[in-house]
């Protein structure tokens, strides 16, 4: 139980500095929307989209979940000064390996912004703008990659305030390069935007900064070291090499997306872009928050071949992660059109296009559970150093993807992209469990135990439909073809989603939820660490 609980504040502080990171990065699109125009955002987030995917490959997406259980086996084995070596030879690896990508980048980003976006060479001078953003963004990669190291180094000593705030450095990074970079590079005679890449830049130093007094108070701030012969350097790199194809295989799938949208009619690549950022919200806030939380304590459990407490801490985690994510997924749902009409409807974003998001978010929404599901199981096998099933569980998500595609396209358009998402996620998720459950009983586990989320489940489900007939009924007073400018309609949405989460709250109380017990007692403890 003590370990539950130490997930759940972990969880928290990670959800509220991953809000602030957020709100934030809302915040920023709407400050480079407007100061600059889309012909030129175009531009900068083509160049950043490349470093960007590069940074989870080599970055977070795959450094950082193999890095972890490596460090706490060591820790618990061999003690600080160990882990301290491990951390001086996996650095001075990191900046090597990092740096010579850097530089390849930098170097080849004409050929690169030309595979990559190769349509720009129709207008005069935007692709050599293109390749001077990338030239520019590309060492971000390295800034990137020593941050993921840190949050991994950090998160095993029991740290995740700062790297999950890191992120919010980067936001006011681009908001500042964008508000005070921009014109005086304009009146040098550069092109202003080269301001948000500077921006970028300037952010991930800070990220880095940030990170620095935490190591040094942990005294894991060693001087980097080249060893590629360290042991734990070697099983880092094994165990990324899996990581990275299924990190490669998401990213595949966002390209995928792209390109299967622009068959649809026009706007639709829009419409899915603003659902993915929607639905990104609830993940972030708690499921990515609760799966970064549990990977540390996880590995500590596989350390000690505790797999008995390893299956008591993932079952913990599955139940909470419904607890969060069924409702988002059924109030997104419901309120996909009023979200969408208060966020985006006014301008150029007129009523129709608000319609059109509203159906692409709609079918992404039970995305929300499945996906979080997905979230929740693969640090296990991350925790059991096995990375190959999760890869094969990614890829066939990944063929399943293209094939629900091509057959709901044609009837459903860019609204069958956004269910192809969800049902490809939930096939991935019954990959994943019925692997596990075939290793837990090799580990000497009877059962995975997944009988026991049946009435977590129920609960769930009966206060979820609850929280989506309040937020409903609540719903019918707005007057959602008006859009965002409307007050009332802004008073309503509100209004809508109080209700439904008091729906919830309530439901879940005289269900007598473990859950909702569980997340209260942590919220409780902490109140009172704070006043004392």
């Amino acid at each position: 139980m003590s370990e539950s609980r130490t997930v759940t504040r972990r969880a928290g502080i990670v959800a509220a500095a991953t809000l602030a990171s957020r709100v934030l990065g809302m915040v920023r699109d709407m400050v480079v929307a407007g100061i600059f125009p889309p012909v030129v955002t175009d531009l900068f987030y083509t160049a950043f989209t490349i470093p960007n995917a590069l940074r989870r490959l080599a970055g977070e997406g795959s450094l950082t979940v193999a890095f972890i259980p490596v460090m706490t086996e060591t820790m618990e084995t061999e003690g600080r000064d160990a882990s301290r070596r491990l951390v001086a030879a996996m650095s001075g690896v990191s900046l090597v390996f990092l740096t010579l990508l850097s530089v390849a980048g930098v170097l080849a980003a004409p050929w690169i912004v030309w595979g990559y976006g190769s349509g720009f060479s129709r207008f005069p001078g935007r692709i050599e703008l293109a390749g001077d953003l990338t030239r520019i963004l590309f060492p971000y990669i390295l800034v990137a990659g020593l941050v993921a190291l840190t949050m991994g180094v950090l998160n095993t000593v029991g740290r995740f305030f700062a790297p999950a705030f890191s992120p919010v450095l980067l936001n006011l990074g681009i908001i500042g390069g964008g508000l005070l970079l921009a014109g005086p590079l304009g009146r040098a005679g550069y092109d202003p935007v080269i301001g948000l890449a500077l921006g970028v830049m300037i952010g991930g130093l800070a990220q880095v900064a940030l990170q620095v007094p935490y190591l040094r108070v942990e005294g894991m701030l060693p001087w980097p070291r080249f060893d590629l012969r360290h042991p734990g350097v070697r099983t880092v790199l094994r165990l990324m090499g899996p990581s990275v194809f299924g990190v490669a295989v998401y990213q595949v799938n966002i390209i995928l997306s792209r390109t299967f949208a622009s068959f649809c009619p026009e706007g639709s690549v829009t419409y899915l872009y603003y659902a993915f950022r929607m639905v990104e919200l609830p993940q972030g806030l708690f499921v990515y928050a609760l799966a970064s939380a549990m990977l540390p304590s996880l590995s500590v459990f596989a350390a000690r071949k505790d797999f008995a407490g390893m299956n008591d801490g993932f079952l913990f985690a599955l139940r909470q992660t419904l607890f969060v994510a069924l409702p988002a997924s059924v109030g997104l749902g419901v309120l996909a059109l009023p979200i969408v009409s208060v966020l985006f409807q006014r301008g150029a974003f007129d009523a129709e296009c608000a319609v059109q998001t509203a159906w692409a978010l709609l079918y992404q929404a039970p995305g929300i559970v499945l996906v979080a599901g997905v979230r929740q199981t693969v640090p296990m096998f991350f925790a059991l150093k096995d990375t190959r099933t999760p890869v094969w569980a990614s890829i066939v998500n990944l063929v399943s993807y293209v094939a629900l595609c091509l057959v709901l396209m044609g009837p459903m358009l860019h609204a069958g992209i956004s269910l192809a998402v969800s049902l490809a996620a939930g096939l991935q998720l019954v990959v994943l469990l019925a692997v596990l459950r075939t290793r837990t009983r090799a580990l000497g586990l009877s059962s995975l135990g997944l009988a026991c989320l049946v009435p977590c489940l129920v609960r769930c489900s009966v206060a979820s439909c609850a929280c989506g007939a309040a937020a409903w009924a609540t719903a019918r007073l707005g007057r959602w073809e008006l859009g965002g400018n409307d007050a009332r309609n802004i008073g309503v949405l509100a209004l809508a989603l109080c209700a439904g989460a008091a729906a919830y709250a309530v439901v879940s109380f005289l269900l007598r939820s473990d859950e909702a017990r569980e997340l209260l007692d942590a919220l409780r403890r902490r109140r009172s660490g704070r006043r004392t």
